[in-house]
C-alpha cells in the first residue's frame, strides 16, 4: 500500500503546477452496467487515484486553494442496504484528505467562479481500441458548465501525464512487486510446460498463482500457441497445445494498481533447428536494445535503431531479401518498448521525446512469421537511472 503522503504530494505537485488556478475538480470513476441488475468489477480512474488512492467510485476531489474535500454521492436506503455506507474514515486515512462536502455544499463553494483545472473528457469512443470510455469525466464536464455560467475549463491531462512518467520511488517499489509475482509464476509454468493441454491451462495458473499473491491480472493474458502468436493481443487461450510447437506468454500481475509487463515464449516438447534459430534472432535484438538504453537517449532514435537491427536478423533467417525497414516492419510490427505503471500501457512518454531517469518501460522485441506459424516475443520491465538501467524483471 502506498501511503498517503505519496497522494498529497503528488496534489501538491500538481498545484504547483498551475500556480495562477486555485479550484482544481477531479472524479472517481463511476461503475459500468455488466448486466441489468449488476455492475462489472469496479477499477478506478488512474489519474484520480494517483490523486487520491481512494478505489470508490463517484467520488469527488475538490482543490480550493490549500484546502482539499472530498464530495461523496448521496445514497438512498436502498443502495445503502445492498452496498452499505461509505467508509469516510477509511478514505480519509488513504488519500490524507479529511474534510466533506455534500454535492450541495460543492456546488456552492464554486458557484461564481469561472476558471476550474479537470480533466477534459476523453472522446466517447476509442476507435483503435473499440472501446467506450468511462462516462464520469464527461458527467462532471457537463455539472461545471451547468454550475459556472462561462467556465474556463483548464486541462490538467497533459500535466498528469508527465508527472505520472517518472516514477517515484513507492511506485518502482510497487512495479518490482508485480514483476516478482508475474515472474514467480512463469518460472512455473517453464518448469511444466509440458504437462499444460490447453492453453487455457496456462492462463488458470497465472490467475490462481496471481491470486495467491494478492494480486490480479493487468491485463487479459495472452496464451498463444503456434500461429496464434502472430495475432498479436490474440487471447482467446482455448487451443490445444501440440507438441514441437511454440507458445507465447504474455502477463503481467497488478499489485496496488501497479502493472507488470512480462513476456515469455517455451516450446512444448522438442523445439526445431528452424525454432530455435528464431528464438536466439528475438533474444539478440533484445540485448541489443537493453545495450542501448540510458537517460537522454531520444526514443524515436532507439526504436529505429532496434528496427535496423531486426531487419538484419530477419535477413539473416532468410525471411527478407534484403536489410529494409518496410520490409522488416512485416514481421517486426510494433515498438520495442512501451512506458509501465498504473497502466500497462502507461502516459507520459511519446516517441518524441528522450528517456528520462526514473522512467519504467518494456523492452518487448517480437518477431512474427506466419508463413512458418511461430510467434516469438521475449519481454522485460527497465527501470532507467542516471547510472544506466537496472532489468526490473531479473
Amino acid at each position: 500500500m502506498l501511503k498517503p503522503d505519496f497522494f498529497a504530494n503528488n496534489r501538491a505537485k500538481l498545484r504547483a503546477a498551475f500556480p495562477d488556478d486555485k479550484l482544481f475538480l477531479f472524479t472517481a470513476n463511476l461503475a459500468t452496467q455488466r448486466t441489468e441488475s449488476s455492475t462489472y468489477k469496479f477499477r478506478q480512474n488512474n489519474n484520480f487515484w494517483y490523486l487520491t488512492g481512494i478505489s470508490e467510485p463517484n467520488v469527488l476531489l475538490l482543490m480550493d486553494g490549500d484546502k482539499e474535500f472530498l464530495v461523496l454521492p448521496e445514497l438512498d436506503e436502498v443502495q445503502l442496504l445492498f452496498g452499505g455506507a461509505i467508509n469516510k474514515e477509511r478514505l480519509s486515512q488513504v488519500s490524507g484528505v479529511d474534510s466533506f462536502l455534500t454535492d450541495a455544499e460543492a456546488r456552492n463553494r464554486i458557484s461564481g467562479r469561472n476558471r476550474v483545472v479537470t480533466l477534459v473528457p476523453l472522446p466517447a469512443f476509442n476507435p483503435s481500441e473499440n472501446s467506450f470510455s468511462n462516462p464520469a469525466e464527461r458527467r462532471l464536464t457537463d455539472r461545471i458548465k451547468r454550475t459556472l455560467p462561462k467556465p474556463d475549463i483548464i486541462d490538467a491531462r497533459p500535466v498528469i501525464a508527465k508527472m505520472r512518467s517518472i516514477k517515484q520511488d513507492a511506485e518502482i517499489q510497487a512495479i518490482k512487486a508485480a514483476i516478482k509475482i508475474s515472474t514467480v509464476a512463469f518460472k512455473k509454468i517453464e518448469q511444466g510446460i509440458d504437462g499444460f493441454k490447453n492453453e487455457k491451462d496456462i492462463e488458470r495458473l497465472l490467475s490462481a498463482e496471481f491470486a495467491l499473491a494478492g494480486a490480479e491480472h493487468a491485463y487479459d493474458p495472452i496464451v498463444a500457441s503456434g500461429i496464434n502468436a502472430c495475432t498479436l493481443h490474440y487471447n482467446a487461450n482455448s487451443q490445444p497445445l501440440s507438441s514441437g510447437r511454440a507458445v507465447l506468454i504474455d502477463a503481467g500481475a497488478e499489485l496496488n494498481n501497479y502493472a507488470a509487463d512480462i513476456t515469455r515464449t517455451y516450446f512444448v516438447g522438442k523445439s526445431s533447428i528452424r525454432q530455435q534459430e528464431i528464438y536466439r534472432a528475438v533474444a539478440e535484438i533484445k540485448k541489443f536494445a537493453l545495450g542501448q538504453l540510458k537517460a537522454g537517449l531520444a526514443w524515436r532514435d532507439y526504436e529505429l535503431a532496434n528496427l535496423d537491427f531486426a531487419a538484419e536478423k530477419l535477413h539473416e533467417l532468410g525471411v527478407i531479401k534484403e536489410k529494409d525497414r518496410k520490409l522488416a516492419r512485416r514481421y517486426y510490427p510494433h515498438a520495442t518498448s512501451h512506458s509501465l505503471g498504473l497502466e500497462v500501457h502507461d502516459v507520459g512518454i511519446d516517441h518524441g521525446q528522450s528517456l528520462q531517469a526514473g522512467m519504467v518501460i518494456t523492452v518487448e522485441p517480437g518477431l512474427y512469421i506466419k508463413e512458418e506459424q511461430i510467434g516469438v516475443r521475449l519481454e522485460d520491465d527497465v527501470l532507467i537511472t542516471h547510472q544506466g538501467i537496472v532489468n526490473l524483471a531479473n
